[in-house]
């Protein structure tokens, strides 16, 4: 192999591509948010209630948009438990878990707003095994989150169907 050949630049990927297709599932899923809250409210005794204030849907997107980043980031984090990796920061929205030099950890206001969207730092433990299971497991650790956000999609998609069919209000 010559020295230009182990030096080629790595492939471009298309940025556009990332961004139009988290675009779309970003859509899918905040309209989904909004299709469960506008049927539970239709199902509540009274129907929407007009007296509701018009920002409480806008609250139940974002409360739900952060709770279903917290259980994605959930998912890697117990993955990485479950293989034995320690974790060391645990971050959505305004919370942090952050582990010490003890190995005690501290729950505390996250300030670094580009870990807002949610981050998850586990690492091995230093008498790791061979580099293939190393992988393996990171690899685990890694569609773990997709895995429960993937789950927790198809239970609202379960929930709207379940909603939708029935003729029951809610009491």
């Amino acid at each position: 192999m010559t020295l230009t050949k182990a030096v080629e630049k790595p492939k471009k990927s298309l940025p556009i591509t990332s961004l139009l297709l988290g675009l779309a599932v970003g859509g899918l899923s905040g309209w989904a948010r909004m299709r469960f809250a506008s049927l539970l409210m239709a199902k509540a005794p009274s129907g929407a209630d007009p007296n509701m204030p018009s920002w409480l849907p806008l609250l139940f997107v974002v409360v739900t948009c952060f709770g279903g980043l917290f259980l994605h980031e959930l998912g890697h984090l117990l993955a990485g438990i479950k293989v034995g990796f320690i974790p060391y920061l645990f971050a959505v929205g305004p919370l942090r878990i952050d582990r010490k030099e003890q190995g005690k950890y501290r729950v505390k206001w996250n300030r670094t707003v580009s870990l807002w969207g949610g981050a998850v730092a586990s690492l091995p433990p230093s008498d790791y095994r061979t580099k293939a299971e190393l992988l393996r497991d990171f690899a685990f650790i890694i569609a773990a989150g997709p895995i429960m956000s993937l789950s927790i999609a198809a239970l609202r998609c379960a929930g709207i169907q379940i909603i939708e069919s029935s003729s029951i209000r809610l009491k």
